[in-house]
Formats: C-alpha cells, sequence, structure tokens
C-alpha cells in the first residue's frame, strides 16, 4: 500500500485516479544484455545521463534541444493557453519549448522569491 503520511496519493491511488511508476527507464526499442550497449545511444546506468533522458524524453532525438514540459507548454499556448514556466534555482532543460516562441523561464531562488517593499524601489536595490 501507499504510505500512511501521503494520504492524497493513497486515496488517489486506491480510488484508481493514480498511478506510480517504479523502474522505469529510457529505451527506444526493446534490448537484452547482450546487445543493449550495441542498440542504445544512451548510457543506461548513468544517473546523470538519465536523469537529463527523463528532461528531454525524446528517444529519437527528434524535438531536440526541447524539454518535456516545454513541449507541453508549447500545446497549451497554441490553444491560447496562457502559460509561464518557473523553475527554482535555475532554468532546466525539462522547460525548454521551442525556441522559436521566445518564452523565457522565470528562474526564483531556492529559498524563496525575493520581497518587494516600497524601500525596495526608492533605494534601487530591485
Amino acid at each position: 500500500g501507499v504510505h500512511h503520511r501521503l494520504p492524497i496519493f493513497r486515496d488517489l491511488y486506491n480510488s484508481g485516479e493514480g498511478i506510480f511508476f517504479a523502474n522505469t527507464g529510457h529505451l527506444a526499442k526493446p534490448v537484452t544484455k547482450r546487445n543493449y550497449f550495441t542498440e542504445t545511444v544512451t548510457h543506461l546506468f548513468s544517473h546523470n545521463t538519465m536523469a537529463q533522458e527523463s528532461y528531454i524524453v525524446d528517444a529519437f532525438q527528434i524535438n531536440e534541444p526541447t524539454g518535456i514540459l516545454g513541449r507541453m507548454l508549447d500545446v497549451l499556448a497554441a490553444k491560447n493557453m496562457t502559460v509561464g514556466p518557473i523553475g527554482i534555482a535555475t532554468a532546466s532543460t525539462i522547460l525548454d519549448g521551442d525556441p522559436q516562441t521566445g518564452r523565457k523561464v522565470d528562474v526564483v531562488p531556492a529559498s524563496g522569491p525575493n520581497i518587494l517593499t516600497r524601500r525596495s524601489f526608492e533605494n534601487n536595490r530591485l
């Protein structure tokens, strides 16, 4: 079952509205222990490479240099929805959409957004 300290996730899962993925990886096609090295273009056992691949989700490298969430934002924007990606501490690859849109990622510090006060404006602290 789902841990009791995650009641929202537990309820979603138990009602059939939530799903968990475990031990998933990034493969463009089925491989075996004998041919994975010659048949894949990514380093399957490298944490950093697999993390980057999870941001991109583009096994066939068709949508370079975009990220999966950036492409989702592109679709929403094309349907006249307002989108505004926000990165925490950095503008991660996962938020990169079509470079033609010129959409920028707002980045807030990991410690939280800066507090603006009247004094900030008066003392040119922006």
